[in-house]
């Protein structure tokens, strides 16, 4: 393959500091396991890439930022459902353990607490 020049990528972007920027955010993206958009198929760096695909025009700044908000809404999908599916993990533990006839009883909780030298605040009736 022919090699990348900087003048074939300024043909695309409007200045060689968006173009530093762009190169370095994709390269980031394809390191992080983005689909290359042009055919990679002498296995080039992730930089080199990115530097194919700006000289090729087939990303822009704007693609940059759509993809990378679709990123960030799709990691917070998954952080959402991680934490809902931690809470009802730890609701089910939960019950679990109430339902259980092992659970400490108080006297086993003052004894522990007495070993480690706690004071702990009376017990109010259930």
């Amino acid at each position: 393959m022919a090699r990348v020049t900087v003048e074939d990528c300024l043909e695309q972007v409007e200045n060689r500091f968006a173009l530093v920027l762009l190169a370095a955010q994709r390269t980031r993206q394809l390191m992080k396991g983005e689909e290359a958009l042009v055919d990679n198929t002498g296995d080039n760096k992730e930089a080199v890439t990115a530097l194919r695909e700006i000289a090729a025009g087939s990303i822009s700044l704007d693609d940059l930022a759509r993809i990378r908000a679709e990123n960030e809404r799709t990691d917070e999908l998954e952080r959402n459902a991680l934490a809902e599916n931690a809470a009802e993990a730890r609701a089910a533990a939960l019950q679990k353990l109430q339902n259980t006839e092992e659970a400490a009883t108080a006297e086993t909780v003052n004894a522990a607490a007495e070993a480690l030298g706690l004071t702990l605040p009376p017990s109010t009736p259930a």
